[in-house]
């Protein structure tokens, strides 16, 4: 831009960033530029050579380093490439696809399942060809970033709700036309930041009361909640009465992508106007593999989401006896709240020195004064390990003045 020009520069909108960046230069671990330099197990890393514990990922049931899931991943880039390099309405529709499509839908029991190359593309593509111009949608407050933006390609009306506030949802509702225009309700079954769940109960008892269609994100839910590992869904009962569940490989099955799920017969004819299905490459051959053995590992191995819950729950405990304040505790994801933003950098960057990585919360993704740090539990936690990590909190916090 022309220096004489008063007119905004482009690129001038980075200067925010830019100099909240700066802002963090003195800190030896700066936060959300962290680099894993070797990977040493399903719970632990190595990070600038120290050997750090890993509590901030989404490797709920430790299946990342599974023998028989990395065989079958190899096996499947030797007979079918490293990539598809087209779409599956142009050419990269292959029969590891449709098998994955056949057996989430049995999984997940359910008539139809469609899988997509990721799980944000999954919310892309089936809320933007659901919903359009002359439909209204309805949106929790804390829905994951995929889910505003996927509503915003939609061109419907958009209504916010409060968060998980069942009463909010039914009076908004209750103000519109029951007959005027379709209706789609979109939640979250497990909330990824804290870690809490949509009382899924309730809300299907209100869009039934509405006339209003249930979608539910199952991301972080999926394989962790219900007798079968099937979500949210499943734990609250309500498995059959949600119109759609959408979620992601990319957690509890270890890979990459995302599917949708659902009863309703015009599911398959989705991908004739689902944009981001359209025009994006298929999932790679060697991650649909690994994701299918995933999908068996947890019908055959129940006793991984048990050793899952038993680590959540130790952790749970640990934190309160510590002190510590938890935004939810629901599920295997804990987030303790510390408050300030400043003391929370510092906490998160002092985790990071002694050996622990978590995930880092702030505004505007918190209120200011409460910024979160966000752990999560895998069933290849040991109980040594986590011994380890809370004893770390434990010193930490005391040192910081967080705790007494």
């Amino acid at each position: 831009m022309n220096a004489s020009n008063p007119t905004p520069d482009l690129l001038s909108k980075f200067d925010f960033y830019r100099d909240a960046v700066a802002q963090l230069d003195p800190l030896e671990n700066k936060p959300f530029q962290t680099e894993v330099d070797r990977i040493l197990g399903p719970t632990e890393v190595e990070i600038e050579g120290r050997r750090t514990i890993m509590l901030g990922s989404n490797n709920y049931l430790g299946l990342t380093l599974d023998p028989e899931l990395i065989k079958l991943s190899q096996d499947a880039a030797a007979e079918w490439g490293v990539g598809t390099t087209g779409s599956r309405m142009a050419n990269g529709n292959f029969g590891c696809h449709k098998a994955l499509e056949r057996d989430m839908a049995d999984f997940m029991a359910k008539k139809h399942a469609m899988i997509f190359t990721t799980g944000a593309q999954a919310n892309y593509a089936v809320i933007g060809a659901l919903a359009g111009p002359d439909d209204i949608i309805l949106l929790d407050a804390d829905n994951h970033a995929t889910v505003w933006d996927a509503v915003k390609l939609t061109g419907a009306q958009i209504i916010r709700f409060r968060h998980n506030n069942v009463a909010d949802l039914d009076k908004k509702l209750g103000r519109l036309d029951p007959n005027a225009k379709n209706k789609l309700v979109i939640v979250e079954g497990c909330y990824s930041m804290a870690g809490d769940l949509a009382p899924l109960d309730e809300l299907v008892e209100v869009k039934n009361r509405h006339n209003a269609y249930l979608l539910s994100d199952e991301a972080h839910s999926f394989g962790v909640f219900g007798e079968h590992g099937r979500g949210a869904t499943e734990h609250f009962g309500v498995h059959d009465d949600v119109d759609f569940i959408t979620g992601t490989f990319s957690k509890s099955l270890a890979g990459v992508g995302g599917f949708c799920v659902s009863d309703h017969d015009a599911l398959p004819y989705l991908h004739y106007s689902a944009r981001a299905y359209m025009f994006t490459a298929s999932g790679t051959p060697s991650s649909v593999a690994s994701v299918r053995g995933a999908l068996r590992l947890i019908k055959e191995r129940p006793e991984l989401r048990k050793q899952l819950w038993d680590n959540a729950r130790f952790m749970k405990e640990g934190f309160e006896k510590l002190g510590f304040t938890l935004a939810s505790s629901e599920s295997p994801i804990l987030a303790l709240v510390i408050g300030e933003q400043i003391p929370t950098v510092m906490f998160w960057e002092a985790l990071m020195r002694n050996g622990v990585y978590t995930n880092l919360f702030l505004p505007p993704a918190t209120p200011k004064t409460g910024c979160l740090i966000r752990t999560s539990y895998s069933a290849g936690h040991t109980r040594e390990i986590l011994e380890e990590a809370l004893g770390i909190f434990e010193r930490v916090g005391r040192e910081l003045g967080l705790i007494d």
